[in-house]
């Protein structure tokens, strides 16, 4: 069964493979379980409730491995959710140094927190 757009959901697309997507199509994540755990592939903080669910459907265990594709705001706002239950991270060096760069700048955090207010629940 297909996601439908304007809700969102899980879909399976392979073995252990599954794609979250946020409604009306707010950002898409990677879900893939593997033997030593369970990887997110980005990640959209004002999807936190949905995209968790989703991995609790598919998975017993935390989030080991969080990789971002690249610096938007919806492939990596939940990375300190995931590093608290003691994922490791993954991104280029482009990648990290421009989360880096951003996450330092508060006008950018502050527009990020206006934009998702879901960030304001954890902290």
């Amino acid at each position: 069964m297909a996601v439908k757009f304007e809700e969102g959901g899980l879909e399976t697309v392979g073995d252990g493979v599954h794609i979250y997507v946020g409604p009306s199509g707010s950002a898409n994540n990677g879900i893939v379980i593997t033997d030593e755990g369970t990887i997110s592939i980005d990640s959209f903080i004002t999807n936190y409730d949905g995209l968790t669910k989703a991995i609790d459907q598919v998975s017993d265990r935390d989030v080991s491995i969080a990789i971002n594709t690249h610096d938007d705001a919806d492939h990596y706002t939940m990375n300190h959710l995931f590093r608290r239950q003691g994922a490791m991270i993954i991104a280029s060096d482009v990648c990290r140094e421009r989360i880096a760069t951003k996450m330092g700048m508060a006008t950018w955090v502050e527009n990020l927190k206006r934009r998702n207010p879901a960030i304001m629940r954890f902290g």
